[in-house]
């Protein structure tokens, strides 16, 4: 459940469907607030209906009380408020769902290119830098982070191949020196009735190898 919560697109999710929601209930509550106090405070009927009622007796009539009215409004108003309120909290059960569902659907487009962005990362390796994203569309962050990546990635590629220029480039200069070294090791063994002079020239030439050595070691550290 953590790392279902820990994805950017659940969280964008609940959240655009919790505001959605929120403001439907804030109109919903309020209209059927003001409605309540309308129906409450201005009722319809503000007396009893009285009604003449024809009397077979002559032709007389005579006034009756036909029906008080303020009950029966009262059962009318608390029925309408009463289905209002049902009705309103179906549609806002049901608003919730949808949002949910729209809410996924955005999320999902609006973070895609933040998917490509990382699909190209973990495809990168170390030997192969030319893949790009070339994210296309408009000019919005991600876009300019897209860019900002590729942007990057060609400069560790220019970098890259520097680098495996200037090895290669050391690698040829070390096998001078080793194979200057071998030689005069080779022949100073190998001549064992040499003079001094031959041995010291040797010496001298395994010497300077050895300083160019150390100087290109030096050079691969800096």
């Amino acid at each position: 459940m953590k790392e279902f919560l820990r994805s950017i697109r659940v969280r964008l999710t609940l959240l655009y469907s919790g505001v959605l929601f929120a403001v439907a209930a804030l109109v919903v509550g309020s209209l059927y607030l003001g409605l309540s106090l309308s129906l409450r405070d201005e009722p319809l009927t503000q007396a009893a209906i009285r009604a003449q009622v024809p009397v077979n007796d002559g032709g007389r009539t005579e006034e009756r009380t036909f029906v008080e009215a303020r009950a029966f409004e009262r059962q009318v108003n608390e029925r309408t408020l009463d289905n209002l309120r049902r009705f309103s909290l179906a549609a806002l059960g049901g608003l919730f769902v949808a949002s949910l569902a729209v809410a996924w659907v955005i999320a999902g487009r609006v973070l895609a290119p933040i998917a490509r962005i990382t699909e190209v990362a973990r495809e990168i390796q170390a030997a192969e830098l030319s893949r790009r994203i070339a994210l296309g569309g408009p000019d919005d962050e991600l876009k300019r982070l897209a860019d900002t990546f590729d942007a990057m990635l060609s400069r560790l590629d220019v970098a890259f191949a520097s680098q495996r220029r200037f090895v290669a480039d050391a690698s040829h200069e070390l096998r001078t020196p080793l194979a200057i070294i071998q030689t005069n090791l080779e022949l100073a063994l190998t001549e064992a009735g040499g003079t001094a002079e031959s041995r010291a020239a040797a010496a001298v030439v395994i010497k300077r190898a050895i300083h160019r050595m150390a100087r290109l070691t030096d050079d691969l550290l800096a």
